[in-house]
């Protein structure tokens, strides 16, 4: 699933079998929740990830990696 864009109120973005998360940006006012059945991973380079008030971020294969960390702009992180 590649994903990108911005809510109004929250952003959920979850997949359920073994997809993974390629994320670009999401921008919401409140909470953005990154469920992945794989790993999520940055696909913008060093460009803003997530920009919320709130992240929550749940994926068994990972999020972002160690040459590629998840640029984000919140002010938690659940």
């Amino acid at each position: 699933m590649i994903v990108g864009g911005a809510a109004t109120n929250d952003a959920t973005l979850l997949t359920t079998t073994s997809c993974s998360i390629a994320l670009g940006n999401v921008t919401a006012p409140d909470l953005v929740t990154l469920s992945s059945a794989g790993a999520t991973s940055d696909t913008n380079g060093i460009a803003t990830n997530v920009a919320a008030a709130s992240l929550v971020a749940l994926a068994p294969g990972g999020v972002g990696d160690a040459g590629n960390a998840l640029e984000v702009a919140i002010a938690n992180l659940e």
